[in-house]
């Protein structure tokens, strides 16, 4: 019998302060279908086996079954060699760093919702020990709550106790979701907003200001979930809007030029990519605030335009008719 353990080594840290960090874990951002352990910073909780030989779980993937944003996200799955979990540990994470104000958001889509089924769960962790200061869980029964580390009142030992939200929020399986949480240094508080509706504050725990790694998880008694259109900002002054998403793609529809504006950086280059992952046109910029690419020789479909700029990347989906 193996046995799960959450591992504390992570591959590569993040460094950002204003700038937005997207990831869609599509092909132009360097990710490849299949187990994501190892691709690009994020790895995946560690195992010991019974000969106390270590690995990490494999089942966590980069899928193109289902996507909010491009053609692949991360798919969570039940990993079947383990029994279910008395908490959501088993998933991947990645490191990255601020010390001041942040947001950090999501898509989600959950694929079933039975007593048979996993709780999925984001989480940030902060400090140099990796203690846990937020998380957000898609509970299997279709609650959405937010576990904070506490203690029981009943048996005097640390817990993740629940907030629940006044307006009793709820999720349905097969519906995309965008969950977004914001922390300030001044309030030492974390907001919290499902699709861009805000549900509450609660206070931070432990030393939020310096987050260390995003986590998402699952409690691996069944179902699967993806995840996509993560992204990460250092500032938390409009949670609505990241200052990378101020790039704009017009027309769209188009049938050949594709303008390109970006008010509040600058665009270093530019990749489009087919709806089978592959690379079918590519232009470097001498950062430039606008620019145009030509797709007039590209076959009408849906495209995904990867924008790199100095605030970061994003990527915006173009139809071509």
């Amino acid at each position: 019998m193996k046995r799960i353990l959450l591992t504390g080594a992570f591959l590569m840290a993040l460094s950002f302060t204003a700038n937005a960090q997207s990831t869609s874990f599509e092909q132009i951002e360097g990710y490849t279908q299949g187990n994501i352990h190892g691709q690009q910073g994020w790895t995946t909780t560690g195992v010991t086996n019974e000969d106390q030989s270590t690995g990490n779980i494999e089942g966590q993937l980069v899928s193109s079954l289902s996507a909010s944003d491009g053609f692949w996200s991360l798919q969570l799955n039940k990993e079947e060699a383990f029994a279910g979990q008395s908490e959501t540990i088993a998933g991947a994470f990645k490191d990255f760093e601020t010390t001041g104000d942040y947001t950090v958001s999501y898509d989600i889509l959950i694929g079933q919702q039975s007593q048979n089924d996993s709780d999925f769960s984001s989480a940030l962790f902060a400090g140099e020990q990796g203690s846990l200061a937020a998380q957000v869980q898609f509970a299997y029964t279709g609650e959405f709550v937010v576990r904070y580390p506490g203690t029981n009142q009943q048996t005097g030992q640390p817990a993740l106790l629940a907030y629940l939200f006044e307006s009793e929020p709820t999720w349905e399986p097969e519906v995309w979701y965008n969950v977004t949480m914001a922390y300030t240094v001044e309030d030492d508080m974390f907001t919290f907003y499902l699709d861009g509706v805000e549900l509450g504050t609660i206070p931070s725990i432990s030393n939020a200001e310096l987050m260390s790694t995003i986590a998402f998880r699952h409690d691996n008694y069944g179902g699967f979930a993806y995840v996509d259109n993560i992204v990460m900002d250092g500032a938390t002054s409009n949670v609505q809007q990241n200052k990378v998403e101020t790039v704009s793609v017009y027309p769209n529809p188009t049938n050949g030029i594709v303008n390109i504006a970006n008010n509040n950086s600058v665009i270093n280059s530019v990749a489009v990519v087919d709806i089978n992952g592959r690379t079918v046109k590519s232009a470097k910029f001498d950062a430039v605030s606008s620019a145009q690419v030509n797709i007039s020789d590209l076959a009408n479909g849906v495209y995904m335009m990867t924008i790199n700029s100095d605030k970061g990347t994003v990527t915006k989906k173009v139809v071509k008719n």
